[in-house]
């Protein structure tokens, strides 16, 4: 999907708030998203994750706050992850992005998956996106969307 970034924070070290999406902490590399209510989903997107590519490369953030104001295909970055993509001052990028499927989130020293987190119910999707067998549709309604 094609859009536009801008950026924002939850506060210093995360102390401010955790997002809308009340994760137990956010990610300790700081790269989160507020999306808007589309992904967003009433929360069930929540602990999604998307791949973003901008001007100056792709970084893989997670859903941990909604943007109300956001209109389909803005999404509002931490500003780490702006800066790891595009050029902070310029304020707002071109991006696109796509959700990442569960099977490929990296599994933690303990072996279990890091994320995302089974926060809504089961993906029901029909879109190529999703897979032939829909396995990489994902818990996060966020994850199964067509562009």
């Amino acid at each position: 999907m094609s859009g536009y970034a801008t950026h924002y924070s939850l506060g210093p070290d995360g102390r401010t708030t955790n997002g809308n999406c009340s994760l137990p902490a956010i990610p300790k590399d700081r790269l989160y998203v507020a999306v808007g209510p589309d992904l967003y989903a009433g929360g069930a997107g929540c602990g999604s994750y998307f791949d973003v590519t901008g001007p100056h490369g792709t970084v893989r953030v997670e859903v941990a706050d909604s943007c109300h104001e956001c209109v389909h295909g803005h999404l509002d970055l931490s500003e780490e992850a702006f800066r790891a993509i595009g050029d902070y001052d310029a304020g707002i990028i071109t991006t696109s992005y796509v959700p990442v499927a569960a099977s490929t989130v990296p599994r933690s020293p303990s072996g279990s998956r890091t994320a995302p987190r089974r926060t809504g119910r089961p993906c029901r999707c029909s879109t190529p996106a999703c897979g032939s067998d829909r396995s990489s549709c994902g818990w996060a309604r966020g994850g199964c969307r067509s562009p």
